[in-house]
């Protein structure tokens, strides 16, 4: 048989032969244009459902300050007592994030991805179910030791499976989640916590989680073990590098700045303009909208000009939206309210434009404990998403609410020097090891 096609190409004429070999050029084209597309398409379709789960994560993380005064009445506790379901929340993030990456280690990323979201699922039903604040505290603990090891595995997994060089934009398509939730999830959740009850925005949490497990096993191919034949010791000695520990406190200070004023924006808007309810409300819609657009922009810069420039870049950016709050405040302009809402969208798309460039920049510089990092990614966010609150309250507390957006824009310059010194250490151990080899 192959033969006889073998002789029927020999016998075409010079012109056919070309002709021939067009038409195979444009079929192959074409084959591997639907093949092409068909991976989009797959790849589109998991980064949504990593993106489905982290805005079920997202929301559960801060619907608790929308139903608290419920929560409170329910259980016949007072709001500082229900408010400490935030706090334990955020704790067991922070503690058991590295902890629970460094025992699963040899585990698939799909697998750990499953049993995360699972956890987090099961956590929430308890939530649901709970007739004791002791119980319900129990179920905030068992919902974030899920939700702990599901941005790192998930920002792997969206990198693991992202064609080379548009690592910045699946992970941004996982952070948007994230945005979404805080914009629509808790307003929706909350809402509807209000108008039923507390208990069934855990619910509809749990269900979003379950079905996010569920097709895990269904859509998400069985990828490689974040680190095959590593012990818990192997897993260490990005601990033991003094550049993480820098980064990790570059990150301490940006989210310290960053929700300080995120904590307190009610406050800050009704210093500059005294805005009422649709005003603020506005503002918010602006922050929330921006956000998104900020999660977009930088996935696409970390693509194009790097993960390091944009991280620059951005901080710089927000460093100046920062200190414009202050300076609105502290000087009576004309054109107070459209100088709020321009400092809100910068502000706004810098605080979440920093999220893709910053974790792949983690990813990038240690390959072989890469979830280690994101981990403690997501420790050192939380730790300063509560020192944020502490400073916030600190300085408002002290009449010098006009200082705040100063105080903020300091912690982003602080930690913007820190990773200029960080990265430039690292560039030099690097080549100090090219030269080794």
């Amino acid at each position: 048989m192959h033969f006889k096609i073998y002789k029927q190409l020999l016998s075409l004429t010079s012109s056919e032969t070309t002709h021939f070999n067009v038409t195979s050029l444009k079929l192959k084209y074409i084959y591997s244009h639907s093949v092409s597309r068909k991976g989009s398409s797959q790849l589109n379709t998991r980064l949504l459902l990593l993106t489905i789960g982290a805005f079920a994560i997202g929301t559960d993380s801060y619907i608790v300050a929308g139903i608290l005064l419920d929560i409170a009445n329910d259980m016949s506790i007072s709001i500082s007592s229900a408010g400490q379901l935030v706090t334990v929340f955020a704790l067991t993030i922070a503690i058991t994030a590295p902890v629970l990456t460094t025992l699963t280690a040899k585990m698939s990323p799909t697998k750990i991805l499953f049993w995360t979201m699972l956890l987090f699922s099961i956590g929430n039903i308890i939530s649901f179910l709970s007739s004791t604040f002791a119980m319900l505290i129990i179920s905030r603990i068992i919902a974030a030791m899920g939700a702990a090891l599901y941005f790192p595995i998930a920002t792997l997994i969206a990198a693991k499976l992202a064609a080379p060089g548009k690592q910045g934009k699946s992970i941004s398509a996982v952070s948007s989640g994230l945005t979404i939730a805080i914009t629509l999830g808790v307003p929706i959740g909350t809402w509807l916590g209000n108008i039923f009850n507390w208990r069934i925005a855990f619910l509809i949490i749990a269900i979003v989680g379950f079905f996010v497990c569920l097709l895990t096993t269904i859509m998400i191919p069985k990828l490689e073990q974040t680190n095959d034949n590593a012990s818990t010791k192997d897993q260490l000695p990005p601990l033991k590098k003094a550049t993480v520990f820098f980064l990790m406190t570059a990150i301490l200070f940006i989210t310290t700045g960053s929700f300080a004023v995120y904590t307190f924006i009610d406050p800050i808007l009704q210093a500059i303009g005294d805005f009422n309810l649709i005003g603020l409300s506005s503002m918010l819609a602006l922050f929330g909208a921006s956000s998104i657009i900020g999660v977009w922009l930088g996935g696409y810069l970390n693509d194009r000009i790097g993960s390091l420039p944009t991280i620059y870049l951005t901080i710089a950016i927000k460093i100046l939206s920062l200190f414009a709050f202050s300076f609105i405040m502290l000087y009576d302009f004309s054109s107070n309210v459209i100088l709020a809402g321009l400092a809100t969208i910068s502000w706004g798309i810098t605080a979440w434009m920093l999220n893709a460039p910053l974790l792949n920049y983690l990813i990038t510089i240690s390959p072989k404990s890469p979830s280690l990092l994101l981990a403690l990614n997501a420790t050192f966010s939380y730790l300063g998403t509560s020192a944020g609150s502490a400073l916030g309250g600190f300085v408002i507390d002290n009449d010098a609410i006009e200082m705040l957006g100063l105080i903020c824009g300091l912690c982003q310059l602080i930690a913007l020097l820190i990773i200029l010194v960080t990265a430039k250490v690292q560039k030099r151990q690097a080549l100090a090891q090219q030269l080794e080899v």
